[in-house]
């Protein structure tokens, strides 16, 4: 059994010291650690993910009316076949992806 006495001594000389813990056995196999600092034995300590850094959003764009083109909101008048301008139309094999050129 270990003295009670014996263990608040050895307290009191860690609290005193610089040393951060200690460990003491006995020819007994008793053993006793005392430490400053808190230890969770099979503790992981897991890093934080770091955020990955996103792009700052591009300013908007200016629009400027264009003659001959209605603007968003306005009733456009209906098209007859003959007002149609020939305009080649591109259909992307997904859907919502943009292609601005013909290739990368």
């Amino acid at each position: 059994m270990i003295d009670l006495r014996y263990v608040k001594k050895l307290i009191d000389i860690l609290d005193e010291s610089t040393v951060d813990s200690i460990e003491i056995s006995s020819d007994k196999g008793m053993k006793i650690r005392i430490s400053k600092s808190p230890t969770q034995r099979g503790a992981v300590q897991v890093a934080a993910p770091i955020p990955a850094l996103l792009p700052a959003p591009a300013p908007a764009a200016r629009l400027t009316p264009v003659e001959g083109i209605p603007a968003v909101g306005e009733a456009e008048p209906p098209k007859s076949a003959a007002s149609v301008t020939p305009l080649l139309e591109v259909k992307s094999p997904m859907v919502g992806t943009f292609y601005s050129a013909p290739e990368p």
